[in-house]
C-alpha cells in the first residue's frame, strides 16, 4: 500500500539579520504568528533578530515561531578607580597561593566579637 503525504503547512521563512519589525511581518504574510523574546547579545544590533525557532522547516497555520530580538551588548559599569593606590596596607599580611587557579589571596577580615570565635582555653587545676 502506498500512502501519499499532502503538505498543508506553511514554509518557515529566515528572519534572523532582519530588524523586528520587518521579521515580524514576514512570519505575519507566511501566516504563522511571531512571538518575541528579548536578550543581550554581543556582536548584534538592538532591534535586530538574533535566532529563531524554528530556523526551517514547515508548520501548520497560525503555529508560533519564536524569535529572539537583541538588546544589544551588556555593559557593566566599571567601578570609579581614580584617585585609589596600589600600596600595600600597613603591615604584611601573609599572601598564600590557591592551589586550583594559582590566585593569591590575602589574610581574610578578623572574625574577632563573632560567633565563631574560639572558646577561651580552660584554666589548669
Amino acid at each position: 500500500m502506498l500512502f501519499t503525504y499532502l503538505s498543508s503547512g506553511v514554509a518557515v521563512p529566515r528572519v534572523v539579520g532582519l530588524s523586528e519589525a520587518k521579521a515580524k511581518a514576514a512570519v505575519r504574510a507566511s501566516g504563522l504568528r511571531a512571538v518575541t523574546h528579548r536578550a543581550y547579545i554581543d556582536g548584534v544590533d538592538t532591534g535586530v533578530v538574533a535566532r529563531q525557532r524554528p530556523a526551517k522547516g514547515e508548520l501548520d497555520k497560525q503555529a508560533t515561531v519564536d524569535l529572539w530580538v537583541s538588546r544589544g551588548p551588556l555593559h557593566v559599569a566599571a567601578p570609579a578607580l581614580r584617585g585609589l593606590t596600589t600600596r600595600r596596607p600597613a603591615g604584611r599580611w601573609p599572601t598564600r597561593v590557591c592551589w586550583a587557579t594559582r590566585a593569591r589571596f590575602g589574610r581574610p577580615p578578623s572574625r574577632r566579637g563573632t560567633s565563631h570565635t574560639r572558646s577561651p582555653k580552660p584554666e589548669a587545676r
